[in-house]
Formats: structure tokens, C-alpha cells, sequence
């Protein structure tokens, strides 16, 4: 599983050896996170995920029993909105907090009022590429079937038209594990362990 992870995510097999990349924690971390936010008063099945900030604090050792917990850390009740920030954080029976995740959403509760939209999302000037990567249309699939969120939107076609979307979207924590390797890759001489932490927001 986490050879086929990596081979889609860009990584090179070796760099990773005996130990779990930091942003495969989805695989394990939301059925305690689904959970964390199961009981809230919230149409939950409108949550969108905004993106998350993941914290590799120490090596998670590959071949070890993971010890997972989750909890809602954060509500802010906004107009016509509410953000939830909840926290996973994954260790070994030997090292208990090897990889905290603070993972973002956010629950619509009523229409927007008409009025001035938002300037577009923009890349700051003086930003550097370093990667552009082309996906084929079962991306959404195959990210699925490694970290087990079978979300349709990002496999099923028409179901994604009518959440509103124009076609399947990409997993946001799969853009995430491809630009962790990119900047790896380019910045960090190809060593995983440089690179201590990650923010990052879902904006298109």
C-alpha cells in the first residue's frame, strides 16, 4: 500500500524506507475524525474540506501499531457558515505524538447574501514552480482506493456535476502529497525528514 502511495504521489520508494510518509495519514486518520464530528447539530453531509496543517514531529516507523486519537479543536460560527478545525494525532506505542494534523472544514448553514465577489485566488509574485503534473481522469479513483475516502465527487462523474462542480475534483490531501514530494524533491535534496511541517488551504 504505501509503495502504490508513493509511486502516485511522485515519491521515490527509498527515501521512505521503513517508515510512513507524514501525508498518507488520511488512511487512517478520518473514521476518528468522521467520528469526532458525527454528533454535531450541523448538516454535516455539506462539510468541505479547506485544507489542514500536518506536523511530522517524529519518524513514524513503518511495521508498528498505529495509536490514533481525534477531537473537534475549534468552532467558529461565522454568518452563513461554520469552521471546524479538528486535530488527529497519530504515534506508537513508543513515541505518542509522531504526526499531528489539524485538519480544516467548513459547514455552509444558509445562502450567501448577493454582493461583491471575492478577487480570484492568485499565485504572490516572485513564486517559484516547481512542479506542473499532469493527472488522468481516474486520479480521483485511485487516490480513493489508497487512502480509503470514497467521497463520489472525486471518482463519479455526474455526481460531481450535481454538487455543483463541472467535472471530478481532485482529492484536496492529494494535491497536498504531490506538492510535499515536489518541494522534497526540488528543495530538500530529496530527504523527507527536512521538510517539519506543512499549512495549506483548498481555495479552487
Amino acid at each position: 500500500l504505501v509503495n502504490a502511495y508513493l509511486d502516485w504521489s511522485g515519491a521515490d520508494r527509498g527515501r521512505y524506507e521503513g517508515v510512513v510518509p507524514p501525508h498518507l495519514f488520511p488512511q487512517w486518520g478520518f473514521p476518528p475524525l468522521a467520528k469526532a464530528l458525527g454528533r454535531l447539530p450541523w448538516p454535516m453531509t455539506k462539510v468541505l474540506n479547506q485544507g489542514c496543517r500536518i506536523e511530522a514531529k517524529a519518524p513514524l516507523e513503518a511495521g508498528q501499531p498505529l495509536v490514533v486519537s481525534a477531537w473537534l479543536a475549534e468552532v467558529r460560527e461565522e454568518p452563513h457558515k461554520v469552521r471546524l478545525t479538528t486535530r488527529i494525532v497519530t504515534g506508537t506505542e513508543s513515541t505518542p505524538e509522531c504526526l499531528v494534523a489539524d485538519v480544516y472544514a467548513v459547514v455552509p448553514t444558509g445562502k450567501k447574501p448577493k454582493g461583491a465577489k471575492k478577487d480570484p485566488p492568485v499565485v504572490p509574485e516572485g513564486s517559484q514552480k516547481l512542479l506542473e503534473r499532469s493527472l488522468g481522469r481516474r486520479a480521483g479513483l485511485e487516490f480513493a482506493l489508497l487512502t480509503g475516502d470514497f467521497n463520489p465527487i472525486h471518482w463519479v462523474g455526474p455526481y460531481a456535476k450535481v454538487a455543483g462542480f463541472k467535472s471530478c475534483i481532485l482529492h484536496g490531501f492529494g494535491s497536498m502529497a504531490i506538492a510535499w514530494e515536489a518541494i522534497v524533491n526540488q528543495e530538500l535534496e530529496g530527504d523527507p525528514s527536512k521538510l517539519k511541517w506543512m499549512d495549506l488551504r483548498f481555495v479552487r
